[in-house]
């Protein structure tokens, strides 16, 4: 399922491959990001943090794939 990443809750899991971020590390396709924390950084930033990875920022409206 496709949701905005303001709509992104803790527990989530996020398919890497549709971060632009992370998109291109190794393990994209094999992992799913499990959301450990969400904020609203600025009023154009949400901040995501993933277990074991770290805070990212992303622009507000931005889709991420997570699994149901």
């Amino acid at each position: 399922m496709d949701v905005k990443v303001e709509d992104l809750k803790i527990g989530d899991r996020v398919d890497l491959t549709t971060c632009p971020y992370l998109k291109d590390d190794p393990s994209a396709e094999f992992e799913w990001a499990v959301v450990a924390g969400v904020k609203k950084e600025t009023s154009t930033c949400i901040m995501v943090m993933y277990e074991d990875i770290d805070w990212v920022c992303y622009p507000i409206g931005t889709i991420l794939r997570i699994r149901d």
